[in-house]
């Protein structure tokens, strides 16, 4: 080997050390162009950076409820004479729904009104003989007489019969108390009853669903604030619902009762006893935020890709609350941006976009 080649051989080898020795660059920065990537620019879908009320979002599972349930049950005894409580029958508040037959009642009652008379006319013969008396006796004399001879004459008993025996008789009849629906009918027309036996069961149109929350989220829970209902037997569907009822007690398990009322139409697809999820929206505060498929990781920092000129840039961020839907951006953005969401884990600086 000649000096020359020799020389030629040591430039070379020292040339190479040095790049061995050459401290990597931080995974974590992006380069400032990407001299290597594809100049095939990648299909991507955007959205916009928004300012808006963040909604923190807590989810329960429940199940619906009517929102007055109330099982009918006969008061007296008594053969069913007619009856509308056939499942699923519409009532309208105060119409009637079952009655007893009451023909054994009403001949009683003919007797208990002529034994009242009979007894008010001993009662007012026997006043007459009293007439002259009341002349010396002041007003509370007067009225102890009376009540005396009301009952001496047996009128006292014939009216409390008789009250007792019309008490009766409205018992017989079982009026609506509110609109809704029959269900878990028990007795048909000709059948006999006793007082005690559960007739049926009258539901409200108004629907609720009643779902256990944790008690780290029930402090941020208001009555009145809005919800989304999605049923299991309706999938795809979502209900609209506003928080109706919140139970002030935690069980030992850390959870509370909170009823989401269902607003609006529900078209005959849910009924009580069905199963769901409620989705209470809360307002947190007013923020910047972006889809959450916009937020990506590289180098354990967060990194959102925004459009220019068809190129994606990267941008470091701050993030905050995620709701499954949104993402708070606290910095490293600003309203208008335009945010890639999808194909944007392996998005390098300055790579070529596409809208797909």
């Amino acid at each position: 080997m000649n000096i020359r080649h020799r020389n030629l051989f040591i430039l070379l080898y020292f040339l190479n050390f040095l790049g061995a020795c050459k401290t990597p660059a931080d995974p974590s920065e992006p380069p400032l162009v990407n001299s290597t990537r594809d100049t095939t620019a990648t299909p991507v879908r955007t959205a916009l950076c928004t300012e808006g009320w963040f909604e923190y979002r807590v989810e329960a599972n429940g199940i619906f409820k009517a929102e007055k349930a109330l099982k009918l049950t006969a008061e007296t005894n008594g053969r069913v004479l007619n009856t509308r409580a056939t499942n699923g029958e519409v009532i309208q508040a105060g119409e009637v729904i079952l009655q007893l037959d009451t023909i054994d009642l009403a001949s009683r009652r003919a007797a208990l009104e002529i034994k009242r008379y009979l007894a008010e006319k001993e009662f007012e013969s026997q006043l007459l003989g009293y007439e002259k008396l009341f002349l010396g006796m002041d007003e509370a004399e007067k009225l102890t007489v009376r009540k005396k001879l009301h009952i001496s004459s047996g009128l006292a008993l014939a009216e409390l019969e008789l009250k007792d025996l019309e008490q009766t008789i409205r018992k017989a009849v079982i009026l609506a108390p509110f609109s809704g629906k029959v269900a878990d009918t028990k007795h048909l027309a000709g059948q006999y009853v006793q007082a005690g036996n559960e007739l049926f069961t009258l539901l409200s149109h108004s629907l609720l669903i009643e779902c256990q929350v944790l008690e780290a989220d029930l402090p941020q829970i208001r009555i009145g604030q809005s919800a989304d209902i999605l049923p299991v037997a309706d999938p795809g569907s979502t209900v609209k619902g506003m928080v109706h009822r919140i139970n002030p007690q935690v069980d030992q398990n850390g959870m509370s009762l909170v009823a989401v009322k269902v607003q609006g139409s529900w078209n005959n697809k849910l009924y009580p006893g069905m199963h769901g999820l409620a989705v209470i929206k809360i307002p947190v505060r007013k923020s910047l935020q972006v889809p959450k498929e916009a937020l990506v990781v590289r180098g354990n920092r967060q990194v959102v890709f925004t459009v220019e000129n068809n190129q994606a840039k990267w941008n470091y961020v701050e993030a905050g609350r995620n709701n499954g839907i949104v993402v708070e951006i606290l910095s490293g953005l600003k309203p208008g941006d335009r945010v890639i969401t999808t194909n944007n884990l392996q998005l390098a600086h300055e790579a070529m976009v596409m809208y797909e």
